[in-house]
């Protein structure tokens, strides 16, 4: 009698076995097996743990910066990502049966003092570098800026300086291209900060060709703002509340670090 109980223990537990190793789960809202998906994330740095709904879903070696987690029911999880002494990064992510939800690009930054204090003077490097509007009487801004192949003047900001048809936005008080590159450009009006997608992207969360999205509105007006390390992150000076780094990856809400 125990042998068959195990027998049928073991031909239970090995159909299980095979459907999780072609990507199958017990879902336990639903009652049913489903086809299950991954996460992956990209981090700045190495060593650091992931979390999935709270619950520890691996740790990166000092090695390596990337990290995944295969076999999640499809839906929505929460992800975090963590290293001790640098902030944290936190997302919401909708899982798809059979599919990797990609993170490739997060960011962690140090909190200590010395730290936070080198990463104001290089925000305000690269702040520097932004070309703005006049807004004082006292100075007379150009009628025209040519930068990257953008085209910037008080009629708003164009992806070409030659077609007519290459309009992208208006009420443009300054822009930002990133070094060595004009395949995006970031602007930003009194409170909102935008990025226009010259081509494709080849890395989630995958943009088109001529694609533009906002990717936040602060309460406080902006000062400035420029490309911060890479193409994915952002700076922004928004005066006496101090400089935030944002990400451009808007999928559930951009992470923001503030300094």
């Amino acid at each position: 009698m125990l042998f068959m109980v195990a027998v049928v223990i073991f031909m239970i537990a090995s159909v299980f076995a095979v459907f999780r190793a072609r990507g199958y789960a017990f879902d336990w809202t639903t009652k049913s097996l489903v086809q299950t998906g991954a996460i992956s994330v990209g981090v700045n740095t190495s060593d650091v743990k992931l979390f999935i709904d709270d619950h520890l879903a691996g740790s990166s070696s000092i090695l390596s910066k990337n990290i995944g987690k295969n076999g999640l029911t499809p839906g929505e999880h929460t992800i975090r990502v963590t290293k001790d002494g640098l902030s944290s990064w936190t997302k919401k992510a909708v899982v798809q049966k059979g599919l990797v939800v990609e993170f490739p690009k997060i960011m962690l930054f140090p909190l200590d003092e010395e730290s936070t204090d080198a990463l104001r003077i290089e925000a305000s490097k690269s702040l520097s570098e932004t070309i703005m509007l006049a807004v004082s009487t006292k100075r007379v801004p150009a009628p025209e800026i040519i930068t990257d192949n953008w085209f910037f003047n008080t009629n708003g900001l164009f992806s070409d300086a030659t077609a007519s048809s290459s309009f992208v936005a208006s009420n443009v008080l300054g822009i930002a291209v990133p070094q060595g590159s004009s395949d995006r450009v970031l602007w930003w009006n009194t409170n909102e900060l935008w990025v226009f997608w010259r081509n494709e992207t080849s890395y989630q969360p995958y943009r088109m060709a001529n694609e533009k999205e906002r990717i936040i509105k602060f309460s406080n007006k902006i000062k400035r703002a420029a490309w911060f390390r890479d193409e994915d992150h952002i700076i922004v000076d928004l005066g006496s509340a101090g400089y935030r780094i944002i990400e451009t990856d808007t999928r559930s809400t951009p992470t923001i670090f503030r300094f």
